[in-house]
């Protein structure tokens, strides 16, 4: 929510306004010159389930949350959820892709709760870093470090956990309090583009993303921009990124 940024546990986040319009969206000033007001994005429509929705909560991420995580109704719409003031209800059919109805949609970067429909732009900030982050950093450098103490790193995922409504047990062992940070690192920052940094950094990217199109030994990296191999003649095509 707009009302909400910049609260306590916020870190940094990247303004946007969408009454700067988006004319240097798609024009070459605001794809590459570095200069004008790129400061609103389509995330609000490409999430949008009343809007082009094209980005939706898989299945595999909507059974992660364990019951009585308020996690859970922060972040994603479902059938009977409210929104406008409360005025109205979403339903079934509002989830709906070429492949059918989802079960969710997104609530997270939305302006639904005040509007009926997501605009092309939207003016809600970019989270780039957040307390919780801070916290689920410390627990797994603390559980990874020689000497680290899984007690410690426990501690700050209780952290997280506590602002969740969520009692914590984990064995304080490394692999357990591994497979802790992996689930909470995945709840926590659902739609936040953590994700797939954090699978490649875990080398879990060519397991969990199978069937996606991740080629494993490719997708790690972006390949180097054709202008920059076109331009520099230190760079040749062949200095390519693997498999591009």
């Amino acid at each position: 929510m707009e009302e909400t940024e910049h609260g306590k546990e916020s870190i940094f986040e990247i303004e946007f306004d969408e009454k700067n319009g988006t004319g240097d969206q798609w024009g070459a000033v605001g794809d590459s010159g570095g200069t004008g007001f790129d400061e609103s994005t389509l995330r609000g429509q490409e999430y949008g389930n009343l809007s082009w929705y094209n980005v939706y909560p898989s299945d595999e991420l909507l059974d992660s949350y364990e019951v009585g995580d308020n996690r859970f109704g922060d972040t994603f719409y479902v059938p009977g959820s409210s929104y406008l003031k409360g005025t109205k209800v979403m339903v079934a059919s509002n989830f709906t892709t070429s492949a059918g109805i989802r079960r969710a949609g997104w609530k997270k970067y939305q302006n639904y709760y005040n509007r009926e429909d997501e605009a092309t732009r939207s003016s809600i900030n970019f989270k780039v870093m957040r307390y919780a982050d801070v916290l689920l950093m410390k627990a797994e450098c603390e559980n990874q470090r020689d000497g680290g103490s899984q007690t410690a790193a426990i501690a700050y995922i209780k952290e997280v956990r506590d602002r969740a409504n969520l009692t914590t047990t984990i064995a304080p062992t490394k692999e357990a309090v591994f497979a802790a940070i992996v689930h909470e690192r995945q709840v926590e920052f659902a739609g936040e583009q953590s994700r797939f940094d954090d699978l490649i950094r875990w080398g879990m990217a060519s397991t969990v993303l199978q069937g996606t199109g991740f080629t494993a030994g490719k997708s790690e990296l972006w390949p180097i921009p054709n202008r920059e191999t076109s331009s520099n003649p230190n760079i040749k095509p062949s200095d390519n990124n693997p498999g591009y």
